[in-house]
């Protein structure tokens, strides 16, 4: 398995870099196709940079060639021109030392959802202040939960805060909570 570091052309790029992680060849118990849509696998996985298979991960090398995933490319969001990681803002805002933990979802809008440290009562100024954090990366919507859910392996259910998400979205607009 010989993984490498492409640009949005599909070119190789070398040294410290960041890009789009792909795999110059095949390797042992890679897979073949999707069961009924194969059509899908050929698109989602060797269309983006001919010649290579695309992870779908965004990736960085360091000076001493590690690689660094930056995660999910097809978790960007481009606002107002700028692509933005969900995981740069979900990253942002549990930098905050009242923030346990974040899910940032698209949608209208970029909206999160946050746990706050147990012990630590929500209020307009602490909503504030976590959008202060993020707020030189985005224009986000903050949605406070008094609990998240997860998956037995500790996960989010993302499923579950995009249904919340497409509820505050028919129901409130573009709208600041």
């Amino acid at each position: 398995m010989q993984p490498v570091i492409v640009d949005e052309k599909g070119t190789e790029i070398e040294g410290e870099c960041s890009g789009y992680l792909c795999v110059k060849s095949s390797w042992p118990g890679a897979f073949r196709t999707l069961y009924g849509d194969h059509e899908r696998y050929e698109t989602t996985y060797f269309k983006p940079f001919p010649g290579y298979y695309f992870t779908g991960d965004g990736c960085s090398r360091d000076k001493d060639g590690y690689h660094w995933l930056t995660g999910r490319v097809d978790d960007v969001i481009n606002v107002s021109g700028h692509r933005i990681g969900t995981a740069e803002v979900e990253s942002a805002l549990v930098s905050h030392p009242q923030c346990a933990e974040a899910a940032v979802v698209k949608g209208q809008g970029i909206y999160a959802f946050v746990t706050l440290v147990e012990g630590v009562p929500y209020s307009e100024e602490l909503r504030r202040n976590l959008i202060l954090a993020v707020r030189n990366q985005v224009w986000v919507v903050l949605i406070g939960l008094p609990n998240m859910a997860l998956y037995f392996s500790n996960k989010w259910c993302m499923h579950m805060i995009k249904r919340i998400n497409l509820y505050f979205n028919t129901t409130y607009g573009n709208t600041i909570f």
